[in-house]
């Protein structure tokens, strides 16, 4: 009798030191599985973070690179002087700006083409066979059209990205952008008016 209770006592300790062990080994588990959901939901954010900076270096070198081929040609061929003076601005400062931009996504290895896509080339390559006041007046209407996209594009990084510095980069670059694209609105009406009234005389697009 007493051997019957003794093993029934011990069987009953070696089943109660199993079922804590398993309840740690549980927990154990749970904490692992839990630590790595965190991680993974952390890499994902990481992933997606990432992936919105490369969107706006990706789209922002493109327009900054086509805004200077586009003022290179518009040096050349615009009749109008407020026009050749507008497009020596955009070179200049697109060029700054495309410097600072390839400089941060080499930072953070983010690869940038080197060469414009083909929207903006065929874009280029149509106003390349226009010639005097309609050469002018669609080359400044694609720079409304050009620096209205840009803003839009670095108004939302400025307010919505979370790398610092691609936010400040946006932030920074905004207002040069806004400023060229308040340069551009009176050459713009200026056109604009021309081909209403049908009359080049009324334009002065000589000088």
């Amino acid at each position: 009798m007493k051997n019957a209770t003794f093993l029934t006592m011990t069987l009953g300790a070696l089943l109660a030191f199993q079922a804590c062990t398993d309840s740690k080994n549980n927990n154990g588990r749970n904490t692992e599985t839990d630590s790595t959901a965190y991680l993974e939901d952390i890499s994902a954010d990481e992933d997606t973070t990432q992936a919105g900076a490369s969107t706006f270096f990706m789209k922002a070198a493109d327009a900054g690179m086509a805004e200077v081929e586009f003022g290179k040609l518009a040096q050349q061929a615009a009749k109008n002087q407020d026009v050749r003076d507008f497009a020596a601005q955009m070179v200049k400062d697109h060029t700054k700006a495309n410097s600072e931009l390839k400089a941060l996504a080499t930072s953070k290895k983010v690869q940038l083409s080197p060469v414009i896509s083909g929207v903006f080339q065929g874009q280029l390559t149509d106003l390349s066979s226009k010639t005097g006041v309609e050469f002018d007046k669609q080359y400044m209407d694609l720079m409304m059209v050009h620096h209205m996209d840009a803003i839009k594009l670095f108004e939302e990084t400025s307010k919505n990205e979370t790398d610092p510095e691609v936010k400040a980069f946006a932030t920074k670059t905004l207002p040069v952008l806004k400023a060229h694209h308040e340069k551009a609105e009176p050459l713009v009406e200026k056109y604009k008016q021309h081909q209403t009234m049908g009359n080049t005389s009324r334009v002065n697009t000589s000088n």
